[in-house]
């Protein structure tokens, strides 16, 4: 219930510096305003005249090696040129679980997010793709190789 709550709520944030979002008065709702608040976590959620496209709760699906993948990206960032074509994209995924060191998340989560880089790779050839997880009980991101 802990993490479905916080996806929800991730899911409306948008660019805080383009629009501040309300939190509830709520365990949750202190919990991602902390998020938002980090400095080290703002360029995450501010926009910051950055030309991005912002996909928030993005479906993904492919044969991947033969099997079936389907998946949710939660936040994924399109970085495009004066063009508008993508030269880079954001792929980050929110996790709440409750480990020691965000670290494990990387390993624990690496081959869902490589799923999630090959999709993108797929549509935008020839973007630089990264892969980050946003931990939710460190307040911190974890890069995926």
């Amino acid at each position: 219930q802990f993490g479905s709550a916080v996806h929800e709520l991730l899911e409306t944030v948008g660019w805080l510096d383009e629009s501040a979002p309300v939190f509830p008065d709520s365990a949750v709702g202190a919990i991602v305003g902390r998020l938002c608040a980090a400095a080290e976590l703002r360029h995450v959620f501010q926009k910051q005249g950055r030309n991005i496209e912002l996909f928030r709760e993005q479906g993904a699906e492919a044969i991947i090696d033969g099997v079936f993948f389907s998946g949710v990206i939660d936040r994924l960032h399109l970085h495009k040129d004066q063009c508008g074509a993508v030269q880079r994209a954001e792929i980050i995924d929110f996790k709440t679980d409750d480990v020691a060191t965000p670290q494990e998340l990387a390993s624990r989560y690496a081959s869902q997010l490589d799923s999630y880089r090959q999709i993108i790779a797929g549509v935008f050839p020839d973007a630089e793709i990264s892969t980050t997880i946003l931990s939710v009980r460190h307040a911190c991101l974890v890069p995926v190789a």
